[in-house]
């Protein structure tokens, strides 16, 4: 229970890594990232579905380069079939890709995200086809790898099956 999700609770059930959650008032992400997977060169793969909420009033994505919880880059979608992808940098967030539509999301169905990392230049995907890529500008060259949800309606409520996590590294 916080501020922002009251609650939020995550654990495995039925082989998934389920996060369930109910926004608090104020809008919110969370984050979780993989122990030990600070990393430089990486490929990282999430499948997820999205099984309860609105396909609007929230997401759920990938975080990598990740050096604290306010600072690191998000890549996003929403089962509305929209994309998007952001910098957060001493906790203020920047848009690099605003919400955009893209018909590869399948809305009620898993759907996969990746990123291939190799230096400072990022390919993102979804289900196996890149949408957009983006040079991180910082010079940051490793950092944490994780997963996140945000929620924008007070009080909505969303589960997340978080189903298959790979991250592979040279």
């Amino acid at each position: 229970t916080s501020e922002f999700f009251n609650p939020l609770t995550q654990a495995f059930v039925d082989g998934c890594y389920r996060w369930d959650a109910r926004r608090g008032p104020r809008l919110s992400t969370t984050i979780a990232c993989m122990a030990n997977s600070v990393v430089p060169d990486f490929h990282c793969s999430v499948s997820c579905r999205h099984t309860v909420g609105s396909n609007a009033g929230s997401s759920w994505g990938m975080v990598f380069r990740v050096q604290n919880v306010e600072s690191y880059f998000v890549f996003r979608m929403a089962d509305s079939q929209h994309f998007a992808v952001a910098a957060v940098e001493a906790g203020r967030w920047r848009s690099l890709a605003d919400w955009t539509r893209s018909g590869l999301i399948k809305p009620g169905a898993v759907n996969q995200l990746s990123v291939l990392a190799l230096d400072n230049h990022f390919d993102l995907s979804i289900n196996g086809q890149r949408v957009y890529e983006l040079d991180d500008e910082r010079g940051r060259n490793s950092g944490y790898v994780g997963l996140a949800i945000e929620m924008y309606a007070a009080g909505e409520h969303a589960v997340y099956d978080f189903q298959e996590i790979a991250l592979r590294t040279p």
